[in-house]
């Protein structure tokens, strides 16, 4: 039987991009059935408004709720999917990316290979233009890992040469290890919110797999 996985996306204002991220998330090789689809956007948000059929027929859990915050609110709006998410795996992207047909299958296979219980990849933009190709090449100029092989992240690593760590558009994690470490910091609501979440989980000597999991942006150079 195949497990259960829930798939978690932060939005505010992604009308634009997120019928083309949900739709490659329901035309997973894994099986929509198998898929639990979390969005979590601000009430009233039109990011929703694509997707009325989606919402309705159940295929996308849609939660509005109002978060307070002085800047980024992704990491509050994550931690109230993770709350609902009822997946035996979870999985974090965000609403512009459209996720290759087996990327879900991918990732959980590659979650029952490994030895980690959490496993990340890199992205490339869609974009086969100038900017595309120069963020795609410039590990410097991305925050996303921008990968030639597959690494390890720990404590001892974390951050540096070549070991970057992952971020929340691209990874797949047990609920076991979610119950370990929890949520996400939602106080801090600058760039690199995600950071801090995988910190705590090498910390606590958990490694993170680094694996090519490809995922496309359509968001222009897909920089820092």
């Amino acid at each position: 039987m195949k497990k259960r996985v829930s798939v978690v996306i932060p939005v505010k204002d992604s009308q634009r991009t997120i019928g083309e991220a949900v739709r490659s998330l329901l035309e997973q090789s894994y099986g929509s059935e198998n898929l639990e689809i979390i969005l979590v956007g601000d009430p009233g948000d039109p990011t929703f408004g694509p997707l009325a059929a989606e919402i309705a027929s159940g295929q996308v859990l849609a939660i509005e709720v109002a978060v307070d915050s002085p800047g980024r609110d992704a990491n509050a709006k994550r931690n109230v999917g993770l709350a609902r998410a009822t997946g035996d795996v979870i999985a974090l992207t965000d609403s512009d990316m459209i996720l290759p047909p087996d990327w879900v299958e991918t990732g959980v296979r590659l979650l029952d290979e490994s030895e980690h219980e959490c496993v990340a990849g890199s992205m490339r933009s869609v974009h086969t233009g100038f900017w595309g190709r120069y963020t795609d090449t410039n590990p410097v100029a991305a925050k996303t890992p921008r990968m030639r092989q597959a690494y390890v992240v720990d404590e001892a690593n974390f951050g540096r040469g070549c070991a970057k760590p992952p971020i929340t558009a691209n990874v797949f994690f047990t609920r076991e290890l979610y119950a370990r470490v929890g949520g996400l910091d939602s106080s801090f609501v600058y760039s690199y919110e995600d950071y801090e979440w995988f910190w705590r989980v090498v910390e606590r000597g958990q490694q993170l797999q680094q694996l090519r999991l490809v995922v496309r942006s359509p968001r222009l150079g897909n920089g820092p």
